[in-house]
């Protein structure tokens, strides 16, 4: 094996030598180097050109294997302690979200109440936000948060109240029953059946006899309605 060029190899994984000790050693071992036949010529551009005998390069090839297989296992490792903090720092920031989000949540159900007794808005940021200790959360910030936590508030109510006008239309429950029944609009219950392709039947077939055309049940009963007519 001859005309290699041999760069500087990093020490093996775990290795805690500096880079003086690592010279020392190599200085040690600089004298060995000709009994084992390995002959180092510098070149002109920066590099060097080692040859070695079969056997040394044998034991050489070996060693970068060895380390090769060490170098692998260490960056596998890594690549899952990588993996498992990504995990575990995900985990924690979706934890830290429900809970701003439940903390939101409160004081919008706060701030309803606090309006329903007749408190301004203002005012109620501020009973809401609580003392004024250096620490405590600045007014603009609870603002923001009351008003992320009613927009949410209102998406669930208005999920919760469609879930439930197609559970009485699947029923058979008519339009206006199930807005007289839930006491919204009939628009709103006309809109929401509308998208999702519910048809209960209509509110006329609950009004027997009041509206519509008389059906007819034997021949005898038309008669008798013709000749009442005539």
């Amino acid at each position: 094996m001859s005309g290699n060029e041999v760069t500087g190899l990093p020490a093996r994984p775990g290795s805690t030598s500096s880079p003086d000790v690592r010279l020392r050693r190599v200085r040690r071992l600089s004298g060995i180097l000709p009994s084992l036949g390995v002959s180092i010529v510098p070149s002109d551009n920066g590099t060097v050109n080692v040859q070695l005998p079969a056997e040394v390069a044998e034991l050489f090839l070996l060693d970068l294997e060895q380390r090769a297989k060490e170098w692998q296992e260490a960056m596998h490792k890594a690549r899952l302690q990588e993996i498992q903090r990504n995990a575990e720092l995900k985990a924690a920031t979706g934890e830290s979200l429900r809970q701003w989000e439940a903390q939101e949540e409160s004081w919008a159900v706060e701030y309803e109440k606090l309006w329903a007794k007749g408190k301004g808005h203002r005012e109620a940021l501020h009973i809401i936000r609580g003392s004024n200790d250096r620490d405590a959360i600045l007014v603009t910030d609870v603002e923001i948060a009351v008003q992320a936590g009613l927009a949410r508030l209102r998406r669930q109510r208005r999920k919760a109240r469609d879930e439930e006008i197609c559970r009485l239309g699947r029923e058979g429950v008519s339009r206006q029953g199930i807005s007289d029944a839930l006491r919204i609009s009939y628009s709103i219950v006309n809109h929401v059946l509308n998208r999702v392709g519910i048809s209960p039947r209509d509110a006329r077939h609950d009004r027997k006899g009041t509206m519509g055309t008389p059906t007819c049940q034997g021949n005898h009963v038309c008669r008798g309605l013709v000749s009442t007519v005539a």
